[in-house]
């Protein structure tokens, strides 16, 4: 069921998106990119309470990560500590929802890399679209 992402093209057809194919499944799984052919209002609900609950132990976490620099400021090694993982906390749950916000954009962004001027015409250019693939997973 994740392994197959499509798009949909102004024309109402869709096409398999080869593009991102590892990143988008990665994102998937992390509740951050709703896949554009689940179409059914059932699936949208089921995955955005999915997306809610992943984003909302992402503040969790990094709401411990708070408490624990503001309770245990003993040395600099444990300050230093603390911060450092309570930004990175705080910065993954802004990607979350910046992804989540941006999803059509994104769609439309990775549409136009299936499109013309950066569709492959020829084998050698598919070649080197199928290596660099290959090097991103």
């Amino acid at each position: 069921m994740l392994g197959k992402w499509m798009l949909r093209n102004d024309v109402g057809k869709k096409s398999e998106m080869p593009i991102l194919k590892f990143t988008l499944t990665v994102l998937a799984v992390a509740g951050c990119w709703r896949p554009t052919s689940w179409t059914s209002l059932f699936k949208h609900m089921i995955y955005n309470a999915y997306t809610a609950s992943m984003i909302i132990t992402l503040y969790i976490f990094a709401m411990t990560q708070i408490m624990e620099l503001i309770l245990r400021a003993d040395n600099a090694d444990t300050i230093g500590d603390a911060m450092f993982n309570a930004l990175i906390s705080l910065l993954a749950c802004y990607k979350a929802i910046v992804i989540r916000i941006n999803h059509d954009s994104i769609t439309m962004l990775i549409g136009n890399l299936i499109e013309k001027p950066f569709k492959p015409l020829d084998l050698s250019e598919n070649m080197i679209r199928e290596k660099f693939d290959k090097r991103i997973t």
